[in-house]
């Protein structure tokens, strides 16, 4: 079996039972859809890179499944879980100190962790129109999350950094102009 099929067979097995929070009156949606959009975002981009797509499929299975360091390595080995731990926010913690770590840290991530947190981070903005998020918290993230996709395409960064900023892009347009039209306060 594939490392990538492993890797989703994983993650859908662990965040099996766990939804995505909705705007009322909307369904519930299923977690795993969120990984499985941000696989596919990388794979759009990074073509099969084993390590990428993989992690794109687990970057959430730490914070949110109690998965460790220890099984991911023992599963998926080394390269896999350590981007994994890349993406990974320190749950010591307080939630402004994690933002401003993924900030700092986003130019010095591996190529396979910086490509995961931009289609993370595009996958959230999609999410959006449907969230009920008020348009100030949808601002905010934006704010935030410019600034991380800043640093994972700098201008070191390979081939990926175009396609990915024009995703990036289409869906801070996309977000803000629902918040405008749909957004509640939360």
């Amino acid at each position: 079996m594939s490392l990538i099929l492993k890797a989703q067979r994983f993650a859908t097995e662990r965040h099996k039972g766990q939804w995505r929070d909705t705007a009322p009156g909307l369904p519930p949606v299923m977690y795993i859809e969120h990984p499985r959009e941000v696989a596919g975002i990388v794979e759009r981009v990074a073509g099969k890179s084993y390590v990428a797509v993989s992690a794109a499929w687990l970057h959430d299975v730490i914070e949110d499944c109690g998965v460790s360091r220890g099984e991911l390595i023992g599963l998926f080995g080394d390269g896999i879980a350590e981007t994994v731990m890349e993406l990974t926010d320190d749950p010591r913690l307080s939630k402004i100190e994690r933002k401003r770590m993924q900030i700092i840290h986003a130019p010095a991530m591996s190529y396979a962790a910086r490509v995961v947190k931009v289609a993370d981070k595009i996958s959230n903005l999609r999410s959006m129109p449907t969230s009920g998020w008020s348009h100030s918290a949808v601002e905010a993230y934006v704010e935030h999350a410019t600034l991380v996709v800043d640093g994972c395409l700098s201008p070191r960064n390979e081939v990926v950094r175009e396609p990915l900023r024009k995703m990036f892009n289409e869906a801070v347009v996309m977000a803000m102009a629902a918040s405008v039209f749909f957004g509640v306060d939360r």
